[in-house]
């Protein structure tokens, strides 16, 4: 008897899923940032084929399947310790003003991302970072 959550589903159903985020993020990033003149149907036919083009390379969906979980656990992690700091009584107006506007949580924040992509590169693409092969930290990252 077929479930609906079987892993053969979600498997089928992976691309749309990724052509959606795909295409949902990039829109959104390019009628935030009005980088092609903020024209809703040129954005969304730039986010259209840039959505279509990444899936047809599967290292690319690949890549972006690995980083997507890691991102979303960041984010509830994020959550979850805001929402205790507001369930132990502080302000939300403190919290964003004091942690979120902060540059360190900033920084940190674009830090664990940027580790998160370089992991899922180097899970599809192997080793790239390597410019040597002998072992040893130093040797390899000369």
């Amino acid at each position: 008897m077929a479930t609906p959550l079987q892993p053969q589903i979600l498997t089928f159903l992976t691309p749309i899923f990724l052509f959606l985020l795909l295409f949902i993020g990039i829109y959104a990033l390019l009628q935030r940032f009005k980088i092609l003149g903020g024209t809703k149907g040129f954005d969304a036919l730039a986010a259209l084929s840039v959505s279509l083009l990444s899936l047809m390379l599967p290292e690319t969906a690949s890549v972006i399947s690995l980083f997507t979980p890691w991102v979303l656990m960041l984010g509830l992690l994020v959550f979850v310790i805001f929402t205790f700091f507001l369930f132990f009584g502080m302000k939300g107006e403190d919290l964003v003003e004091n942690v979120v506007k902060s540059g360190t949580f900033v920084t940190f924040f674009v830090a664990f991302i940027l580790i998160f992509f370089l992991v899922a590169l180097t899970q599809v693409y192997g080793p790239f970072l390597l410019t040597n092969a002998e072992p040893g930290f130093w040797n390899a990252t000369k």
